[in-house]
């Protein structure tokens, strides 16, 4: 891109004006194909409701549309917002309840179903989605995440899920279909069963060690402490002494 005799003026300033044009070109058509999926969304299926719906009815056909429709045109505006502001915003113009300060990077579809809380942190490759397919029948039910509540990454709450408030699902953990995580529980494992009391992202002024210096409680608070559960008995002896009982 520099300029020289054998470089013609006009295919220089051609290359410099590409460059200039191509990003905003790019966000232009993203931005068009989610508005379009937002009116597609209103349009074909309305509001997601709780209930079961048999295959092959009308209702199976525009879900399967929906998704379809999402994975063709959503996939890289997705990639894109997803944590930020601009995907709460998103999502809410999809119909899910978002509050304040939200970052969300799971997976949604059934949107009018989905609450999330203010101060509410889903991570990487979570599954919020409100459905269930269960003998050829699509079931829907809500997901539920009340504020302050922090889903780790690769983590389920299936539908019929509730966190409650200040609770935290740790990573690569499972809550099954109607079950409610207490308000500021720690719950683990597949599926998730409470390991702690008290949640491993709390008021950092109780925490001691490593992580932190506080008040009375003696524990260490490790903030972004995360490992694979597996289910084999070993979760609650190595999370018990990081949180307490």
């Amino acid at each position: 891109l520099y300029f020289n005799e054998d470089r013609p003026t006009h295919e220089t300033f051609n290359i410099l004006l590409y460059i200039c044009v191509a990003p905003l070109l790019y966000f232009v058509l993203q931005l068009f194909s989610a508005l379009l999926y937002v009116a597609l969304k209103w349009a074909v299926v309305g509001r997601y409701k709780e209930g079961n719906y048999p295959f092959y009815d009308t209702y199976h056909y525009k879900w399967c549309l929906m998704m379809i429709l999402r994975q063709s045109m959503l996939k890289h505006f997705e990639e894109n917002v997803e944590g930020t502001v601009f995907g709460a915003w998103f999502l809410r113009l999809l119909g899910a309840t978002v509050g304040d300060n939200v970052a969300t990077f799971g997976i949604s579809i059934e949107y009018d179903l989905l609450t999330l809380g203010d101060n509410v942190a889903v991570g990487l490759d979570c599954d919020t989605t409100c459905h269930t397919v269960e003998n050829m029948v699509i079931k829907l039910a809500p997901v539920a995440i009340e504020s302050d509540c922090s889903v780790q990454s690769q983590a389920i709450v299936m539908p019929g899920g509730t966190m409650e408030q200040g609770s935290t699902l740790m990573h690569l953990s499972q809550v099954l279909k109607g079950e409610v995580v207490p308000s500021g529980h720690t719950w683990a494992g597949l599926p998730a069963q409470e390991v702690s009391k008290r949640s491993v992202f709390s008021d950092r002024s109780s925490c001691v060690g490593e992580y932190g210096t506080g008040s009375s409680s003696g524990y260490p608070c490790r903030r972004h402490y995360q490992r694979p559960w597996l289910g084999d008995g070993t979760v609650e002896a190595e999370i018990t002494p990081l949180l307490g009982p």
